[in-house]
Protein backbone atom coordinates (compact mmCIF):
# COMPACT_ATOMS: atom_id res chain seq x y z
CA UNK A 1 0.00 0.00 0.00
CA UNK A 2 1.62 3.22 -1.21
CA UNK A 3 0.78 6.79 -0.30
CA UNK A 4 -0.48 9.53 -2.66
CA UNK A 5 -0.18 13.10 -1.37
CA UNK A 6 -3.72 14.08 -2.44
CA UNK A 7 -5.76 10.87 -2.25
CA UNK A 8 -4.06 9.04 0.61
CA UNK A 9 -3.39 5.30 0.74
CA UNK A 10 -3.22 3.44 -2.58
CA UNK A 11 -3.90 -0.30 -2.49
CA UNK A 12 -2.99 -2.42 -5.51
CA UNK A 13 -4.36 -5.77 -6.67
CA UNK A 14 -0.97 -6.88 -8.00
CA UNK A 15 2.39 -6.38 -6.37
CA UNK A 16 3.24 -4.70 -3.13
CA UNK A 17 4.09 -1.04 -2.74
CA UNK A 18 5.85 -0.27 0.54
CA UNK A 19 3.81 2.08 2.75
CA UNK A 20 6.63 4.63 2.73
CA UNK A 21 6.89 4.74 -1.10
CA UNK A 22 5.21 7.78 -2.66
CA UNK A 23 2.65 6.99 -5.37
CA UNK A 24 1.47 9.48 -7.96
CA UNK A 25 -2.16 9.14 -8.98
CA UNK A 26 -3.68 11.02 -11.92
CA UNK A 27 -7.31 11.09 -12.98
CA UNK A 28 -8.55 11.29 -16.57
CA UNK A 29 -10.39 14.51 -15.76
CA UNK A 30 -6.99 16.23 -15.48
CA UNK A 31 -6.76 18.02 -18.84
CA UNK A 32 -2.95 17.72 -18.80
CA UNK A 33 -2.83 13.95 -18.25
CA UNK A 34 -2.49 13.24 -21.97
CA UNK A 35 0.60 15.47 -22.11
CA UNK A 36 2.07 13.69 -19.11
CA UNK A 37 1.48 10.21 -20.58
CA UNK A 38 2.76 11.18 -24.04
CA UNK A 39 5.91 12.68 -22.57
CA UNK A 40 6.43 9.70 -20.28
CA UNK A 41 6.03 7.41 -23.30
CA UNK A 42 8.68 9.36 -25.23
CA UNK A 43 11.08 9.18 -22.27
CA UNK A 44 10.50 5.43 -21.90
CA UNK A 45 11.06 4.92 -25.64
CA UNK A 46 14.33 6.87 -25.48
CA UNK A 47 15.46 4.76 -22.54
CA UNK A 48 14.69 1.50 -24.32
CA UNK A 49 11.72 0.35 -22.26
CA UNK A 50 10.27 -3.02 -23.31
CA UNK A 51 7.57 -3.07 -25.99
CA UNK A 52 4.89 -4.34 -23.59
CA UNK A 53 5.50 -1.36 -21.27
CA UNK A 54 5.32 1.12 -24.17
CA UNK A 55 2.13 -0.55 -25.41
CA UNK A 56 0.55 -0.20 -21.94
CA UNK A 57 1.38 3.53 -21.99
CA UNK A 58 -0.10 3.91 -25.51
CA UNK A 59 -3.24 1.98 -24.53
CA UNK A 60 -3.70 4.08 -21.40
CA UNK A 61 -3.18 7.28 -23.39
CA UNK A 62 -5.80 6.22 -25.95
CA UNK A 63 -8.21 5.31 -23.13
CA UNK A 64 -7.67 8.68 -21.42
CA UNK A 65 -8.15 10.59 -24.69
CA UNK A 66 -11.36 8.69 -25.45
CA UNK A 67 -12.70 9.41 -21.96
CA UNK A 68 -11.73 13.08 -22.21
CA UNK A 69 -13.50 13.39 -25.56
CA UNK A 70 -16.84 12.72 -23.87
CA UNK A 71 -16.29 14.17 -20.39
CA UNK A 72 -15.46 17.57 -18.97
CA UNK A 73 -11.83 17.99 -17.96
CA UNK A 74 -10.21 20.44 -15.59
CA UNK A 75 -6.88 22.19 -15.57
CA UNK A 76 -4.98 21.60 -12.33
CA UNK A 77 -4.66 24.71 -10.21
CA UNK A 78 -3.38 25.46 -6.75
CA UNK A 79 -6.98 25.87 -5.60
CA UNK A 80 -7.97 22.27 -6.45
CA UNK A 81 -7.35 21.17 -2.86
CA UNK A 82 -9.53 23.99 -1.54
CA UNK A 83 -13.13 22.70 -1.54
CA UNK A 84 -14.47 26.25 -1.18
CA UNK A 85 -13.24 27.28 -4.67
CA UNK A 86 -14.33 26.08 -8.11
CA UNK A 87 -11.39 24.71 -10.14
CA UNK A 88 -10.49 26.45 -13.39
CA UNK A 89 -12.09 24.86 -16.44
CA UNK A 90 -10.24 23.87 -19.60
CA UNK A 91 -10.46 26.39 -22.48
CA UNK A 92 -13.62 26.14 -24.58
CA UNK A 93 -11.84 26.53 -27.93
CA UNK A 94 -9.53 23.55 -27.64
CA UNK A 95 -8.41 21.68 -30.77
CA UNK A 96 -9.92 18.31 -31.63
CA UNK A 97 -7.96 15.33 -32.90
CA UNK A 98 -10.47 13.29 -34.91
CA UNK A 99 -9.83 9.64 -35.83
CA UNK A 100 -12.14 8.14 -38.45
CA UNK A 101 -12.47 5.45 -41.14
CA UNK A 102 -12.02 6.46 -44.76
CA UNK A 103 -13.91 5.04 -47.76
CA UNK A 104 -11.34 2.22 -48.08
CA UNK A 105 -11.89 1.15 -44.47
CA UNK A 106 -8.52 2.50 -43.29
CA UNK A 107 -8.13 4.64 -40.19
CA UNK A 108 -7.12 8.28 -40.61
CA UNK A 109 -6.85 11.32 -38.38
CA UNK A 110 -7.15 15.06 -38.75
CA UNK A 111 -6.80 17.96 -36.36
CA UNK A 112 -9.46 20.64 -36.16
CA UNK A 113 -8.70 23.98 -34.49
CA UNK A 114 -11.02 25.33 -31.83
CA UNK A 115 -12.50 27.68 -34.45
CA UNK A 116 -13.41 24.71 -36.71
CA UNK A 117 -10.58 25.13 -39.21
CA UNK A 118 -8.88 21.95 -40.44
CA UNK A 119 -5.19 22.36 -39.56
CA UNK A 120 -3.62 18.98 -40.37
CA UNK A 121 -4.14 15.32 -40.99
CA UNK A 122 -2.66 11.95 -41.80
CA UNK A 123 -1.23 11.61 -45.27
CA UNK A 124 -2.07 7.92 -45.35
CA UNK A 125 -4.58 5.45 -43.98
CA UNK A 126 -3.78 2.84 -41.33
CA UNK A 127 -5.25 -0.67 -41.20
CA UNK A 128 -4.79 -0.83 -37.42
CA UNK A 129 -6.74 1.61 -35.21
CA UNK A 130 -4.18 1.60 -32.39
CA UNK A 131 -1.37 2.36 -34.86
CA UNK A 132 -3.34 5.33 -36.20
CA UNK A 133 -4.02 6.57 -32.66
CA UNK A 134 -0.38 6.20 -31.65
CA UNK A 135 0.88 8.12 -34.69
CA UNK A 136 -1.77 10.83 -34.31
CA UNK A 137 -0.95 11.37 -30.64
CA UNK A 138 2.80 11.39 -31.25
CA UNK A 139 2.82 13.97 -34.06
CA UNK A 140 0.30 16.38 -32.56
CA UNK A 141 1.25 18.84 -29.86
CA UNK A 142 -1.26 19.17 -27.06
CA UNK A 143 -3.74 20.28 -25.92
CA UNK A 144 -6.54 18.65 -27.87
CA UNK A 145 -9.57 16.48 -27.32
CA UNK A 146 -9.59 13.09 -29.03
CA UNK A 147 -12.68 12.03 -30.97
CA UNK A 148 -13.01 8.49 -32.27
CA UNK A 149 -15.58 7.90 -35.02
CA UNK A 150 -15.96 4.16 -35.64
CA UNK A 151 -18.91 4.22 -38.02
CA UNK A 152 -18.46 7.32 -40.16
CA UNK A 153 -16.25 8.27 -43.05
CA UNK A 154 -14.96 11.81 -42.59
CA UNK A 155 -16.09 13.40 -39.35
CA UNK A 156 -15.29 17.09 -39.11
Amino acid sequence: MGQDGKYGQVITERGQIPPSEPVVLFRARDALLGDVLAYYGRLCTEQGSPAHHLQRIDDTLAEVRAWQATHQTKLPTSDMLDPAREPTQAPALIDRLVIYRDSEGDWRWHRVAGNGELIGGSGEGYRNLSHCQNIAVRVNRLPYLLELHTDSEDAS
